[in-house]
């Protein structure tokens, strides 16, 4: 675990005991806690005492604390591109079969494992992939449940190639927030960029097809559907063929301009913590200086923000 200073003006108190190296909060003059009006710092012990119990500062430099993990889309990737081709392949009348017995898998791996990647992208501050992979993690999971109580009688059955406007409603919501995310994957690689909008565009026919009753425009959705999840499986394969023998052209990603040019670390946007923590007059003071200074650049305060690049 690792520490990198962030610039911040604001007056912090400490959370926990003055000198925790997690929840502290370190200032020029040592580390300020709520449970003690002393600062304790590289020259002995000093007597801030703040409003709150715990040393106050202005001009400080909080530290904050990141953990490594694994980039939490490669399990996304792989867990969407599964629960897609099972889900629409049956769609697609390539092969017949109970969906109660298939429903499992989907349940498990199309929806538990890729909402588990979304709620990991959330400390990865990778804010496509929370909402992505916790949306259809979701759907899936939903599905699968339902497909179980129907094969114990609990809820009746319902074919998934006709009229059925309940799931064509979770559809609609699939089809704006996906939409939604292949905008944002614009910015990242054309294959990322690729395989959402082949979602959303599928997602998109589902919607019609389950409000108007075509089951063939819903089996049209599931080819869609097909060339997502090959795309979502191929990104998943490229996260682990990096990871272990490094970047190759033989297995591009198409990376656009900007993703490549984008740095290592970058600062957050929306996060709480200690750069939404500026009061108002410190805001005011920040966008003076341009949007430049406000996401990272030359001359910004938060242009140590710690964070991961996206791969």
């Amino acid at each position: 675990m690792s520490a990198i200073p962030v610039h911040d003006d604001t007056r912090h108190v400490g959370i926990g005991g003055g000198n925790h190296p997690t929840h502290g909060v370190t200032g020029n003059n040592g580390t300020y806690g709520t449970n003690a009006g002393t600062a304790i710092g590289h020259n002995g012990y000093g007597s801030d005492t703040g409003h709150y119990g715990g040393g106050e500062f202005d001009g400080g430099r909080a530290t904050v604390f990141l953990r490594p993990m694994a980039a939490p889309s490669a399990l996304g990737n792989a867990a969407l591109a599964g629960g897609l081709f099972i889900f629409s392949s049956y769609i697609a009348h390539w092969w017949g079969g109970n969906p109660s017995i298939f429903s499992l898998f989907i349940l498990f791996w199309g929806g538990l494992a890729q909402f588990i990647a979304g709620i990991k992208c959330y400390p990865a501050r990778d804010t496509l992939g929370t909402v992505l992979y916790t949306l259809w993690g979701s759907f899936f999971m939903s599905w699968g449940l339902y497909a179980l109580l129907n094969a114990t009688g609990v809820l009746p059955d319902h074919g998934l190639r006709s009229d059925w406007n309940d799931l064509g409603s979770w559809a609609v919501v699939l089809m704006i927030f996906t939409y939604v995310c292949a905008y944002g994957a614009l910015a990242r690689d054309w294959v990322y960029f690729g395989q959402l909008l082949m979602l959303a565009f599928g997602t998109t026919l589902a919607v019609g097809g389950w409000y108007g009753n075509s089951g063939t425009t819903i089996k049209a959705a599931s080819y869609f559907w097909l060339v997502a999840a090959a795309l979502a499986a191929y990104r998943s394969a490229v996260y682990i063929w990096e990871e272990n023998h490094g970047p190759s052209k033989l297995h591009p990603l198409f990376r656009t301009a900007r993703e490549r040019a984008a740095p290592m670390m970058e600062a957050g946007h929306g996060e709480p913590g200690v750069k939404r923590a500026m009061p108002a007059w410190q805001n005011r003071a920040d966008r003076a200086l341009g949007a430049a200074s406000r996401v990272g650049g030359k001359n910004s305060r938060y242009s140590t923000e710690t964070g991961t690049t996206r791969v």
